[in-house]
């Protein structure tokens, strides 16, 4: 059966053939992240079987920081495939690097590279050769379009490059209505290759995959490229058209009538603010309205068990920032389709458009907000940069510093041996890991209050001759 879909109408992306070299490794990085305003993060499989979190590199500066650091990733070496967004991207000159990776959470993915899929092969005994000519008859029966690219070692990691509809160069930002196509388009892929051994459980947005050209120490080999070998550059595609190849439902398009009266609404809004008559409220009204905008963008929508708070929340503060009750009831109808998921039902926009724009006593407080968002200490980080001490507080407390945790230890140490000197808690603590020398612990001492232990010997200074 022949593809019927303009899928068809260029030159098809396959068949993929293996390719090795600084070179493919680069093509290939590049060519999955085309979006420079977003980070890259590596990570690598130690000895020891630990993940460890290596750095994360500006995709607009990926090619030389790639190849600067290239003899980090020689070994069971992995990256992000989608685009990750970062706080000091708003600034000027985001840093080219930032040492250690700050997130793999959904939340913080910015740019749909590519959808994936992993093909673990090996468990239904078949070779990479083998799984990547019965991926050939699937495509050749019509029943999926042709990958862009891929990877192969012990298994395959096949990828379908997407760009956006109105920005054919970049591939589309994480909105809720994309980020829900992806999943449905992934979860169809994956269910198509299950036979060939897809692991459907690694199919997020987040999910990272393992860089070209590492070792991966299973089976000894090195990571290839799977190139097309006849089509000069590989195929992209849309969320829409892989989504009408695969017969997904995709969220309805917003209407022409609906994006005109977004615009009025955020136009009258702009007007209220310039010319209304100006007090301390309306200044926190606008702040708080700018920062639920930020949250916004930075999560790419809202999920299950604080959808309803968010609509609630976005309600209040449009109503005191002077929007009307069908302007606030547009808005939210279109934050309930747009940034929800699952989307908000009717009688949910009808609940959050009553309380939202009812007269209330008092204002809703910073620490309610912060709670019923649930803002943890990256997204307060990334808020304090633009709204100062005004950005809403995390809702637990920070992560324990390294100090911390070693002085924890310490703690635990005494209480398990009583005193004991510093060098000898040294050795100890090295015994379970941690990378501490003598002189630290005994700073550590000092600030626990902890003196020398009783039996140890003090370091006398020499007698002067007299």
């Amino acid at each position: 059966m022949k593809l019927k879909t303009p899928i068809q109408k260029r030159k098809a992306s396959w068949p993929l053939k293996p390719t090795h070299g600084v070179n493919a490794e680069l093509r290939f990085l590049l060519g999955l992240h085309r979006a420079g305003d977003s980070y890259v993060t590596f990570h690598r499989v130690d000895g020891d079987g630990r993940f460890k979190n290596l750095f994360s590199i500006l995709a607009a500066d990926l090619e030389p920081q790639y190849l600067a650091h290239r003899d980090a990733l020689r070994k069971d070496a992995y990256f992000s495939i989608n685009g990750l967004w970062h706080y000091q991207l708003k600034g000027a000159k985001p840093p080219s690097l930032i040492e250690r990776v700050f997130s793999r959470k959904i939340d913080h993915v910015r740019y749909l590279n590519a959808c994936h899929v992993d093909i673990d092969c090996y468990n239904k005994g078949l070779t990479p050769k083998a799984a990547l000519m019965e991926t050939g008859r699937l495509i050749q029966d019509g029943r999926l379009p042709p990958p862009s690219f891929g990877l192969q070692s012990r298994g395959l990691w096949l990828f379908w490059l997407l760009r956006d509809a109105d920005a054919p160069a970049k591939p589309p930002r994480k909105g809720s209505r994309n980020l829900t196509a992806y999943n449905e388009v992934q979860r169809r892929i994956n269910r198509i290759l299950a036979d060939v051994g897809a692991d459907t459980r690694a199919r997020d947005a987040a999910r990272p995959t393992r860089a070209p050209g590492s070792i991966n120490s299973k089976n000894g080999a090195v990571v290839e490229v799977l190139w097309p070998s006849e089509a000069k550059h590989p195929s992209t595609y849309t969320l829409g058209q892989l989504a009408r190849f695969l017969d997904v439902e995709l969220p309805e398009p917003l209407s022409a009538d609906r994006i005109k009266l977004n615009g009025r609404i955020i136009e009258y809004l702009r007007r209220h603010r310039k010319t209304a008559k100006r007090n301390p409220w309306d200044r926190v009204n606008d702040q708080r309205l700018r920062q639920f905008a930020a949250l916004r963008e930075m999560r790419g929508g809202f999920g299950e068990g604080m959808r309803n708070y968010a609509a609630l929340i976005y309600a209040r503060l449009l109503t005191t920032s002077g929007a009307s009750v069908d302007e606030v009831r547009i808005a939210l109808e279109d934050f309930g389709h747009q940034d929800c998921t699952p989307r908000l039902t009717s009688s949910e926009i009808d609940g959050a458009v009553k309380q939202g724009t009812k007269t209330w006593p008092t204002s809703i407080a910073n620490d309610t907000i912060s709670g019923w968002l649930e803002i943890d200490w990256k997204e307060h980080a990334a808020l304090k940069q633009e709204f100062g001490r005004y950005a809403w507080k995390p809702t637990y407390s920070p992560p324990p510093s390294p100090a911390e945790k070693r002085r924890a230890e310490i703690k635990r140490i005494r209480r398990r041996t009583g005193d004991i000197p510093h060098r000898q808690m040294t050795v100890l603590l090295q015994n379970k890991g941690y990378k501490v020398s003598a002189t630290q612990v005994a700073k550590d001492y000092r600030a626990l209050g902890i003196g020398p232990a009783k039996g140890a010997r003090r370091r006398q200074s020499p007698r002067r001759p007299r």
